[in-house]
């Protein structure tokens, strides 16, 4: 196993802690593709993310009628939360992201460019992630 600290320039201030653009990844493997690392990033994101701030909020913060009515039948009214992001699932929309152009990941100095690319991690790794946004203008 090794453990990696990636520097994520793709920050989400919304969040405290996952604004702070370093993320310890645990990897099982020191040789491993692309898609592999992505997919362990997310993981160790949603980890951070879950034990900083809890179960997701909810997707409202009121109820209307017809919830309030299910909720008597049902013998409790409440608001419900957002269901718990599925990491598969959002690993592979970081894949699709990376694909599409989103970002670039960047190990040791050198880009990377494909998901299935094999990439050798040293404790001493540095890995960036970082956001790609269209300057605009002529």
């Amino acid at each position: 196993m090794i453990a990696v600290e990636i520097d994520n320039e793709i920050r989400d201030p919304r969040f405290f802690g996952l604004d702070q653009a370093k993320l310890r990844v645990d990897l099982a493997n020191e040789t491993l593709t692309l898609r592999e690392l992505i997919s362990g990033a997310v993981a160790a994101q949603l980890a951070l993310q879950k034990a900083l701030h809890g179960a997701p909020e909810p997707k409202t913060k009121f109820l209307d009628q017809a919830q309030i009515e299910m909720g008597l039948r049902q013998g409790k009214v409440a608001l419900s939360a957002q269901p718990e992001p599925d990491v598969a699932d959002s690993a592979r929309r970081g894949c699709e992201a990376f694909s599409a152009g989103e970002f670039q990941v960047v190990v040791d100095g050198i880009w990377t460019r494909n998901l299935d690319d094999q990439i050798t991690l040293h404790a001493d790794s540095k890995v960036v992630f970082m956001r790609l946004i269209p300057l605009q203008g002529g």
